[in-house]
């Protein structure tokens, strides 16, 4: 949709942000324990865990470690699938 939308380039930047936040969700929920409820029962939690984040993002080097590799392992999976369809629509192209 963003493709059809704004282009190429934007799709794939709104691709690569929308895995980079679902990282960012991954590390949340695995590593920290928040849940969706959290941002709704505790609403200054998020914030306050992303001002200590902003202020010192090097003293927390596993949240980017786990946010990049999670963020690569995600954009792999969606170009192997992106791929797949990209030649399933070829083949039916041909037929």
């Amino acid at each position: 949709v963003v493709r059809q939308w704004r282009g190429v380039v934007s799709g794939w930047a709104f691709a690569g942000v929308a895995l980079a936040l679902g990282s960012l969700g991954i590390y949340l929920g695995r590593f920290l324990r928040l849940n969706s409820w959290d941002a709704v029962e505790h609403p200054r939690v998020l914030p306050s865990i992303l001002h200590a984040v902003a202020r010192d993002p090097f003293a927390y080097r596993e949240a980017i470690g786990v946010t990049v590799l999670f963020t690569l392992a995600l954009g792999f999976a969606y170009l192997l699938l992106y791929s797949f369809a990209v030649v399933g629509r070829e083949l039916d192209v041909e037929r």
